[in-house]
Order: C-alpha cells, then structure tokens, then sequence
C-alpha cells in the first residue's frame, strides 16, 4: 500500500519493553500519535499510563504499547480491514 497517497505521513511505531509481560494494542494512533510517532501520547495515553504506573506498579517503558493500525486513518475513521 502506497502511505502517501492515502495521506499518511508519520509511522507510527511500537514502544516500550520488548518482550515484555504486559502489552497494550490500540486501534489506531490519533493526531498527537502521528506527530509525534509514538501510540498512548493523547489523552487516553496519559489515562492508560497513569493505570500502567498505579494499578501494575510498571514504569510505561516496562509494558510494549502498539496499535493494530500504524498510521492515523484520514479524518479520523475506523480503519477499514484491507489497511488493518
């Protein structure tokens, strides 16, 4: 698949500890995802890092987070199976 003609410009990459006993995948990366390259930056990053740190006792870099999707879908949709 051609990325760029789809609109994509950042990959956005898998982090963390690898392998690692906990994993988190989201769907798809969001605006602040795709600037900065990385999944879990927004808000539901700063929420799921807080759980990280308080409920497991990890550090965020402990856990490997990802998403299915590596790119931020145009205009905010669902991936759709064939880019999945």
């Amino acid at each position: 698949m051609n990325h760029d003609a789809c609109g994509f410009s950042h990959v956005i990459s898998g982090v963390g500890k690898a392998p690692a006993r906990y994993m988190f995948i989201g769907e798809a990366g969001g605006e602040h995802e795709e600037y900065q390259s990385t999944p879990f930056v927004g808000k539901s990053g700063i929420l799921l890092t807080k759980l990280i740190e308080h409920t497991l006792e990890l550090r965020r870099e402990d856990v490997f987070l990802t998403n299915v999707f590596h790119h931020h879908p145009p205009m905010n949709r669902n991936p759709k199976k064939a880019e999945i």
